[in-house]
């Protein structure tokens, strides 16, 4: 197998795509051509170029009958996506306290191009501030200790 790549190493097209895919996946085996149009707001010919670059790209498999999967890379990246944009949400909306629609919004736009260290400590601190909810506030203070 290949060295994974980051989720920065594909284009934003790349991974907006794929995360579409992704969710039309999830509610059946296969997403469909007229299905991913529909979603973009794009003509079926559009999609169809965009695809036939993704399966280029060993993301996706494009069946002549308009159906589109994931391959394992593909499906990897859409499940990194999906934690990025979780994790950035909930930090967004509970130790930031933005409203629910610009936390949706922003993660969108930032999953994009964090670097995964960056991802993987906001993952630790978000772990660290749920351990510590109820504490009195110093809590903060003791996960910039451990950082150090």
């Amino acid at each position: 197998m290949d060295e994974l790549k980051y989720v920065k190493d594909y284009s934003t097209f790349e991974q907006e795509y794929v995360e579409l895919i992704y969710a039309l996946q999830k509610k059946r085996p296969v997403a469909r051509i007229k299905d991913i149009a529909r979603l973009r707001d794009v003509a079926s010919p559009t999609v169809t170029v965009a695809v036939d670059r993704l399966r280029q790209s060993g993301l996706v498999q494009h069946e002549k009958s308009g159906y589109v999967t994931l391959t394992e890379e593909g499906m990897r990246l859409a499940k990194r996506l999906e934690r990025r944009h979780s994790l950035l949400r909930e930090f967004f909306q509970k130790i930031l306290g933005v409203e629910e629609d610009i936390a949706e919004t922003d993660a969108c736009n930032i999953e994009h191009i964090l670097h995964k260290n960056s991802i993987d400590n906001l993952e630790r601190f978000l772990e660290f501030a749920k351990e510590h909810e109820g504490d009195n506030g110093n809590w903060l203070a003791e996960y910039l200790n451990r950082t150090k």
